[in-house]
């Protein structure tokens, strides 16, 4: 068990998206801020595979929440911005390979910009 909360501890502060509804499709985007089966949050205890992820993005405000923390938030929409307890099979991170080519593109984008301004002086 010891483990597998260190190897869980890795996603800790790591950007995800969210899956949820049927055919499963991305609802949402946070960030992981817990792993560890035994934090409390709201009315629930985190438990096994469940990661505690704040949501920064909702793209879709009807999704069920399959671990409702409380009484009165059952859909994203409802959480808007905030915290929400989520299986770690229902989160997505992207690849080392992805974060590559997201830097790549920003320092691109941020060349292409600047380039003209010292290429006039």
């Amino acid at each position: 068990m010891f483990s597998f909360q260190l190897e869980n501890a890795y996603y800790i502060g790591k950007d995800c998206e969210l899956r949820g509804g049927w055919p499963l499709e991305l609802v949402a985007r946070g960030v992981v801020q817990d792993v560890e089966p035994n934090t409390e949050y709201g009315e629930r205890t985190l438990e096994e595979g469940n990661f505690k992820v704040y949501v920064q993005v909702v793209r879709r405000a009807d999704a069920i929440l399959p671990f409702p923390h409380n009484a009165w938030q059952r859909t994203l929409g409802q959480v808007v911005q905030g915290v929400i307890i989520r299986l770690k099979e229902f989160l997505v991170f992207a690849s080392r390979e992805f974060a590559f080519l997201k830097c790549l593109f920003n320092f691109i984008s941020l060349a292409i910009f600047i380039l003209p301004y010292y290429l006039r002086n």
